[in-house]
C-alpha cells in the first residue's frame, strides 16, 4: 500500500469528466452557493401543498365514486357477452 495519494496530481480521467460536466450542465445554479435563492414559483409553501393534496383527493375520489363502478358494469358487460 502506498498510503494517501499525492494531493497535487490529478486524475486525467477524473479532470475529463469534469470538464464534460460544466459544458453540458448550462447555466446551472449550485444550491451550494452562498448567494443561492430559490425561485419564486419554485418555493413550497403550505398553501401550494395544501392545494396538491387536494387536487389529490378529488382525483382519488372520482376513481372511487365514478370510474370504478363504471368499470364493474363495462366488466358484467363484457362477461355476459362472453358467455
Amino acid at each position: 500500500m502506498n498510503g494517501k495519494p499525492n494531493p497535487e496530481y490529478d486524475d486525467p480521467v477524473e479532470l475529463a469528466a469534469i470538464k464534460d460536466a460544466a459544458e453540458r450542465m448550462g447555466d446551472y445554479k449550485l444550491k451550494s452557493a452562498l448567494d443561492y435563492t430559490v425561485p419564486d414559483h419554485l418555493r413550497m409553501n403550505t398553501d401550494k401543498a395544501r392545494c396538491r393534496l387536494l387536487v389529490v383527493k378529488e382525483k382519488v375520489s372520482f376513481l372511487l365514486c365514478i370510474a370504478w363502478p363504471l368499470l364493474k358494469t363495462i366488466k358484467r358487460v363484457f362477461s355476459y357477452l362472453a358467455l
